[in-house]
């Protein structure tokens, strides 16, 4: 997760409580020590400062690729990453295990601003094609 606010907003105590507790808060510069004693922010684990995060960029020039891009040592370490190139089903799902709901990924950052989704557009040509 990640806040843009240098200062912590208020929260109730209560507010982070059910997220996972291996959530990692990426905070501005200069603001760590602040939200490891602000109540509610308090509750992270790892609190980390932007620019302690390195980013990596991968560009998927065939849809479906993307795991062939990404070293397996790597695919559970990268915690930003931009994407761009095309992508389908098959790269949303990868992406999905790097974020770590049900792995040990750690992505928090994603940036597909640069990324098209082209599973989509074939499924639905096919739909149309097919009459189905």
């Amino acid at each position: 997760m990640k806040v843009n606010n240098p200062t912590p907003v208020e929260v109730e105590a209560v507010t982070f409580d059910r997220m996972n507790a291996e959530t990692k808060l990426v905070v501005p510069d200069g603001s760590k020590a602040q939200y490891e004693v602000a109540e509610g922010w308090d509750k992270f684990k790892y609190i980390v400062e932007a620019s302690d995060i390195k980013p990596v960029t991968v560009h998927v020039a065939t849809a479906g690729s993307l795991s062939t891009l990404i070293a397996e040592a790597d695919k559970y370490s990268i915690e930003q990453l931009k994407v761009t190139g095309e992508l389908n089903g098959n790269d949303l799902d990868y992406l999905r295990e790097m974020e770590g709901n049900e792995t040990p990924g750690v992505l928090h950052i994603l940036d597909l601003s640069e990324a098209k989704l082209v599973y989509l557009a074939v499924r639905l040509m096919w739909i149309l094609l097919s009459g189905s």
